[in-house]
């Protein structure tokens, strides 16, 4: 519960948001949604979905399930039951060269760098 409570806390000041703002917005009285933020109270699971809703993220985000705000469209979910198919050995195969990837084909920087 107390990570739900700082996610929501975390979420609402990476917004430059005010309690009594998104207590607004999702329909809570702002004493009650001081209580969500501070862990004191349990968030109904309908003024979670508000909270998602309002800020765009999905439910297993919002109630700390995953770390990745975003619900996984199909198809990223197919791959993702591909790679949790995969050994251990596979997977860490796979991040390293995801890893390789991004690094390749990050802006560069500097004039400096585009000369490497």
């Amino acid at each position: 519960m107390q990570r739900i409570a700082e996610r929501l806390k975390q979420l609402r000041e990476n917004a430059y948001l005010k309690q009594k703002d998104v207590a607004e917005a999702i329909g809570v009285g702002l004493d009650a949604y001081k209580s969500y933020e501070t862990g004191r109270r349990s968030i109904p699971a309908d003024v979670l979905r508000e909270a998602a809703k309002f800020y765009g993220f999905s439910m297993d985000y919002m109630s700390c399930l995953t770390d990745i705000p975003y619900a996984l469209r199909d198809e990223f979910a197919e791959l993702a039951e591909q790679y949790f198919s995969l050994t251990k050995y596979d997977q860490e195969r796979i991040q390293e060269r995801m890893l390789t990837m991004r690094e390749m084909y990050k802006p560069h920087q500097t004039l400096k760098d585009r000369r490497k």
